[in-house]
C-alpha cells in the first residue's frame, strides 16, 4: 500500500518518504455515484515542510479496485512521515462542491476518508408521495411514518397522517435507497405495522400496506 522511498537531502541528510494511499469512501446508496451525482474528487495537501499541492481523481468509482465501497482512490507521492494536512472535496458533475472533509494526517499511514451523509450537505433530495390504501377504504384512522435512508444513523423524515379517503403524505428525503416504517391505528382500536424498502426518486409513489399486528 505504501512504498518507502529514501531521499537524501544535502542539507538535512536522508529522510523517509512514502507514497500514501488515500481512499475516499462514500455512503451506501446503489448506485452511489449516480445517486449522489458525484463527479471528481480534489485533495489539497499542505505539508509540514511548507509544500502545497493538489491531486484530482477525475471520476467516482462504484466499486473501487475490488473494494466493497464506492468513491475514489488517489496516491500522495513522496510524503514524509510527519503530520501534514489535507482537504478532500467532492464535486458534482457541474463542478459544485457536494461536501468536504479536512483533517491532519501522517504521511506513513494509509488514509481512509469516510464521508457520512452529514459531510455531504448538498446530497440531492427527492420528493415522493406515500399512499395508504388503508386510509382510502376506511380501515385506518392515523398513520405514523418514519423514513430512513440506507446507511443513515437517523431518520430523514418523521410525520403523522390523519386518515381521510384521499389522504397522502408528501416526503422530502435524500435521493437513494430508503426504508419506510409505519405504525397505524385501526378503526376498531387495533394497531398494525408496515415496512417498505424503496428507492427515493422524484415523483415516486410508494404505497404502504399494513399486514402485521403491533407487538
Amino acid at each position: 500500500m505504501r512504498a518507502l522511498v529514501l531521499a537524501c537531502v544535502v542539507a538535512t541528510g536522508c529522510v523517509d518518504e512514502f507514497d500514501t494511499d488515500v481512499w475516499i469512501v462514500l455512503p451506501t446508496a446503489t448506485p452511489t455515484c449516480a445517486t449522489l451525482g458525484a463527479g471528481r474528487a480534489i485533495v489539497d495537501v499542505a505539508t509540514r515542510e511548507g509544500e502545497r499541492f493538489s491531486l484530482v481523481a477525475p471520476a467516482c468509482g462504484e466499486q473501487l479496485e475490488g473494494q466493497e465501497f464506492a468513491g475514489y482512490h488517489l496516491v500522495l507521492a513522496r510524503v514524509t512521515s510527519e503530520y501534514h494536512r489535507l482537504v478532500a472535496r467532492i464535486e458534482n458533475v457541474d463542478g459544485d462542491v457536494i461536501g468536504e472533509i479536512a483533517k491532519p494526517f501522517a504521511g506513513d499511514e494509509v488514509q481512509l476518508l469516510t464521508f457520512d451523509r452529514a459531510d455531504l450537505p448538498n446530497w440531492p433530495s427527492a420528493h415522493l408521495v406515500v399512499t395508504v390504501p388503508g386510509c382510502a377504504n376506511g380501515e385506518l384512522t392515523e398513520v405514523a411514518v418514519i423514513a430512513t435512508p440506507t446507511g443513515a444513523d437517523r431518520p430523514a423524515f418523521e410525520g403523522t397522517l390523519l386518515c381521510t379517503p384521499d389522504a397522502t403524505m408528501a416526503l422530502t428525503v435524500p435521493r437513494g435507497p430508503l426504508t419506510i416504517r409505519a405504525t397505524a391505528q385501526r378503526l376498531d382500536g387495533g394497531c398494525v405495522m408496515a415496512q417498505l424498502q424503496t428507492y427515493a426518486a422524484d415523483e415516486a409513489t410508494p404505497s404502504l400496506v399494513f399486514s402485521t399486528r403491533c407487538p
